[in-house]
């Protein structure tokens, strides 16, 4: 159980790249007001969790509809 929790923690941490995004956030909105970046940060967050979710619930299906096999 251990195990399996975390490998698919590793897996969630390496597909996601939170340090990599960070890196990314910050050297794209160096200039812009506190509020504007804490809105752009929420809203990404909020959309990459929705992405997530989608293929989470929705991935297996899909790629077994298109007859591929993990």
């Amino acid at each position: 159980m251990l195990e399996m929790a975390l490998k698919s923690f590793l897996t969630f941490f390496v597909t996601i790249g939170p340090i990599e995004a960070a890196v990314l956030f910050a050297a794209f909105t160096p200039k812009m007001p506190y509020e504007q970046r804490r809105a752009i940060a929420i809203r990404a967050t909020l959309i990459a969790s929705c992405i997530l979710a989608v293929f989470t619930l929705f991935g297996d299906p899909i790629l077994s509809e298109l007859g591929v096999s993990l």
